[in-house]
């Protein structure tokens, strides 16, 4: 009977042991479970905590781009009516005198005349010179456009562009708004059409403060704009493949349709090497003169694309000068806060 009663408590004591170790082993998976649970969570945060990092570096990164805010200069350098210059990267005026104030742009009216002109005409169309020729005031700069001649709409913005010339300016509005409208517009007409139309065109570009009344700028009554819409202009006109193309080069020859040569050379002074004004940084732009001096020029710059206006100037040559000083300050002012960018970042590390 003892025999019995102790082989009955042996097998108790067994099956209370196996039931222990299936607890144990249940909670011990349990506790796997939640542990591994708890891991896969801590590595989707740590992968956020990652991107986050990058994302916060890559910030840090671009902010620590050389970024002028403004640029110095002696005022009494700077002896144009109206100058400015304009980052296109970061969209704010570097330099500011007078840009509130009404321009009258004369000659670098003729960036809107080719922006409108390529809008509604191909480069390749061959246009006759008319009777719109008649239209050109005395004392009128000329590229020798002549009557009953053929040429593209390509070699007449040159024409326009580069030497500055007026007949040109003049044939080109004619022959796009008669290519645009379809009629046998008289000269007269076809360049009324063009110039209403350039102006809602400017207004959709985003020039609230501009009006033209001539395609050559050669006008002293309610034709202006403002250092806000010549900026608008000259973005658009750099982002013109044919534009930016042409008035970056300080030269250039080509046969017309009717087989006469032309050789022009760039008004811009700061675009021929032999000048004393040559700046390898700027990249084109208009040169205009009506009693006063003009200039807008494209600058690049190591980091940056700027657009420079010199409106107003005293004479041919000073025009040049303000410009020069203006764009080598913000030359400078960018070496000096890449200097200070670098020294940011070594305190930091």
């Amino acid at each position: 009977m003892k025999k019995i009663i102790c082989l009955l408590l042996t097998l108790v004591l067994a099956f209370a042991c196996s039931c222990s170790n299936k607890s144990e082993s249940s909670s011990e998976v349990s506790r796997v479970s939640q542990v591994s649970y708890s891991d896969v969570i801590s590595e989707e945060e740590l992968s956020h905590a990652e991107e986050s990092a990058q994302e916060t570096s890559e910030e840090q990164e671009v902010s620590e781009q050389p970024e002028i805010k403004n640029i110095t200069v002696s005022p009494e350098n700077i002896t144009a009516d109206t100058v400015f210059a304009y980052c296109m990267d970061s969209h704010f005026f570097a330099y500011e005198k007078n840009t509130e104030a009404k321009i009258n742009p004369a000659s670098i009216t003729k960036l809107l005349t080719a922006l409108y002109a390529l809008e509604i005409a191909p480069k390749e169309l061959i246009i006759t010179a008319g009777d719109e020729l008649n239209l050109l005031l005395p004392h009128s700069s000329l590229a020798g456009i002549k009557y009953g001649k053929k040429y593209t709409l390509e070699q007449l913005i040159i024409a326009m562009l580069l030497p500055s010339g007026n007949d040109a300016a003049y044939v080109v509005a004619a022959g796009t708004a008669k290519y645009a409208v379809q009629e046998d517009l008289s000269g007269k007409e076809a360049v009324e059409w063009f110039i209403s139309n350039m102006n809602n065109y400017a207004i959709d570009l985003g020039c609230n403060d501009t009006h033209f009344t001539v395609p050559d700028g050669l006008a002293y009554e309610d034709h202006y704009t403002t250092a806000a819409d010549l900026v608008i202009i000259a973005e658009n006109a750099l982002k013109n493949d044919i534009i930016s193309k042409y008035i970056a080069l300080s030269e250039f020859t080509f046969i017309s349709e009717s087989g006469d040569a032309y050789s022009f050379k760039n008004t811009n002074a700061h675009l021929h090497q032999e000048s004393p004004y040559y700046l390898e940084c700027v990249t084109g732009m208009k040169t205009g003169s009506l009693g006063k001096y003009s200039l807008l020029v494209s600058v690049k710059t190591d980091e940056k694309t700027y657009i420079v206006g010199i409106l107003g100037a005293s004479t041919h040559t000073e025009r040049y000068e303000n410009s020069s000083i203006i764009i080598n300050a913000l030359i400078e002012a960018e070496k000096a806060e890449r200097t200070n960018s670098e020294i940011r970042s070594y305190d930091r590390d």
